[in-house]
């Protein structure tokens, strides 16, 4: 096989939040494998099923993906983009983010009117 290679690690997901408006965070993608346990852990997570082993997973997934945050904790000072930094955060802002990311990793981007795909024709396939 020639030409270029693909490289997973180098995919990166931009998280923007409709709920916490300016909040921006950067997320590497993971593995479908990675994926499947993400979606799990964070049901259990939500549901507030998970074990103390499985929290820890899920924070240390979320921290292991984590490239970039705009966050600033009470005293004014960058959360840090590390496992602890992901443990000071609210409940709502890490499921906001696990969510986010999540989505972002499954769901095709929609097409804007910049695209120039807003008025494509649709029809349906027949033989």
């Amino acid at each position: 096989m020639t030409g270029a290679r693909f490289q997973l690690a180098a995919r990166q997901v931009i998280l923007r939040f409709e709920d916490f408006p300016g909040l921006e965070v950067v997320m590497r993608a993971v593995s479908v494998g990675q994926l499947m346990s993400l979606a799990g852990l964070a049901d259990e997570f939500q549901a507030g099923k998970a074990t103390i082993g499985q929290t820890t997973q899920l924070f240390q997934l979320v921290a292991s993906r984590l490239v970039s945050w705009n966050i600033d904790g009470d005293d004014g000072r960058p959360v840090p983009v590390t496992e602890a930094g992901v443990r000071s955060l609210d409940t709502d802002v890490f499921m906001a983010i696990v969510t986010v990311w999540f989505e972002g990793m499954t769901q095709a981007p929609k097409a804007s009117p910049a695209d120039g795909m807003e008025d494509l024709p649709m029809e349906a396939l027949t033989n």
